[in-house]
């Protein structure tokens, strides 16, 4: 893949900046092979430019910029704070899709609370409370850099951009005070093809075996197959891409093909065993245990002598059912662990550990980190590549709950628990990929790339046209009574 920009006017002082981390991608590739062994410019997306823009523009600053999860910890707390009785992930994405806008267009909050919609106002105290929130802790997020940086008295070189359809008018504000050149290419006139399927199962397997056809004939192309809806479809693309280039047993850094959009750290098995041994040792220091939990646990692989202990821990599974408790005392469990010594000791050494009832995050993790040496996690198991990967990218994700002690009270360990849940199930993982030219990816990645060869998936009547996603928590009248300064890239 690659970008469809001249870069023949470009050398390694000039900085790029690109709509999405995939053109970022996509230009590294595009240079090479325009300028071969040169020495690159900077390439960033937008969010990078304005980092790397503060960080030279104030480089001995006090204040500390907060990473995207923290903010949306931060926003939910907001939210609880003033009363919202339940926060899932769809509401809290929404606020944050709707302050994000607000950011991006000028809108200011006054003007919301002006509306006297309860929406609006409610929104708008949520919103509040979370900048105060930041002020008190000397915070900063995304969405403050652009400010900075426009009322900032030094001058920032001229960057080139590329990818952007449109400018928001914060992005044109900013763009307008440094100047900028849009990076151009050459208009492309693809032939196209149309086909007509039953089902997106008959079209995914036909796309497959075209794929797999067209690398065989053209191994040095690169092909796309572009899926709009790739977040619904992804689990079916995969199981037939595998199917049909026989890659079902091959780890993903060996695959013939790479699918974008990982999944969240939480719904991988691995996460969820980690966060099972860690709600168990809770459990068992409150002396209220899981049925389910204690059996998911006592029957993973990743702990110790898992193999060593395989029967004997089946046959404490029965025991644990006969029960018939969804909830039980560790009582119950002192006279039926001594044919399991390992998972005994285990379980003895987590009813000793002392702790608070309520600490800050960066001592729970610590904990956590006790409780899963306890059990022995990973220990007498091989892990596989994307094992590693997953653990790996695990211990350095849980670490992000740290920065939380800055703006957080003391918590209990359920409570810590829930936030790393929280914390991990926004953490998107994908395992190192192979190095192939076959590249499955969604309309908003593929947008502004170059490929030899492409195939949009579930071109269906419930995909176009494309359903207007408006802001809920902003009147549509609003933007309307706005002058937005937008300029539109040609």
């Amino acid at each position: 893949m690659w970008i469809n920009a001249d870069t023949s006017k470009l050398s390694q002082t000039d900085t790029v900046i690109l709509a999405n981390n995939r053109q970022v991608l996509a230009f590294q590739k595009t240079w090479g092979l325009q300028k071969g062994n040169s020495a690159l410019p900077k390439a960033l997306s937008w969010q990078q430019f304005l980092q790397e823009s503060w960080q030279f523009l104030e480089p001995n600053s006090s204040q500390r910029l907060l990473s995207n999860n923290e903010s949306r910890t931060l926003i939910e707390r907001s939210m609880l704070k003033l009363g919202q009785n339940e926060v899932n992930s769809r509401l809290l994405d929404e606020v944050i899709k709707n302050n994000d806008y607000c950011k991006n267009h000028l809108i200011e909050y006054a003007q919301l609370s002006q509306t006297n919609i309860t929406n609006c106002i409610l929104f708008v105290d949520w919103m509040e409370d979370y900048q105060q929130t930041k002020k008190n802790n000397n915070l900063l997020d995304i969405n403050d850099l652009s400010a900075l940086v426009i009322k900032h008295p030094i001058e920032i070189s001229k960057p080139y951009i590329y990818g952007f359809k449109t400018l928001t008018p914060v992005q044109s504000l900013l763009l307008d005070k440094i100047g900028y050149q849009v990076l151009k290419g050459e208009p492309k006139n693809p032939q196209n093809d149309n086909q007509i399927f039953q089902t997106t199962e008959d079209e995914i397997n036909t796309v497959a075996q075209w794929a797999k056809d067209l690398h065989a004939q053209n191994p040095d192309k690169y092909i796309a197959i572009v899926c709009p809806t790739l977040n619904r479809e992804h689990h079916q693309i995969k199981s037939i891409f595998d199917q049909v280039f026989a890659d079902t047993l091959i780890e993903t850094g060996g695959k013939s093909y790479n699918i974008s959009l990982g999944l969240p750290l939480s719904d991988y098995p691995l996460i969820r065993h980690i966060l099972n041994i860690l709600t168990l040792c809770q459990q068992l220091q409150s002396n209220h245990i899981s049925t389910d939990t204690f059996n998911a646990v006592i029957t993973s692989p990743y702990i110790s002598d898992a193999q060593k202990e395989q029967s004997a821990r089946a046959l404490l599974v029965n025991k644990v059912l006969k029960l018939e408790k969804t909830h039980f005392r560790f009582s119950h469990l002192k006279n039926i662990l001594d044919a399991t010594p390992q998972l005994k000791n285990s379980i003895q050494f987590t009813l000793t550990q002392v702790s608070k009832t309520k600490q800050p995050h960066d001592q729970w993790l610590s904990l956590f980190d006790n409780c899963l040496q306890n059990w022995g996690f990973a220990v007498d198991r091989t892990l596989s590549s994307t094992e590693y990967q997953l653990f790996n990218k695990y211990q350095s994700a849980r670490l992000g709950l740290n920065q939380l002690s800055q703006a957080s009270e003391t918590i209990t360990m359920l409570n810590a628990i829930l936030d790393l849940k929280k914390w991990l199930s926004q953490v998107i993982f994908q395992a190192q990929s192979a190095k192939t030219p076959i590249q499955i990816l969604g309309s908003l990645e593929a947008e502004g790339l170059v490929f030899d060869y492409a195939w949009v998936v579930g071109m269906t009547d419930e995909f176009l046209p494309v359903a207007l996603n408006a802001p809920r928590f902003i009147p549509s009248i609003l933007p309307r009574s706005i002058k937005f300064h937008t300029v539109i890239l040609r």
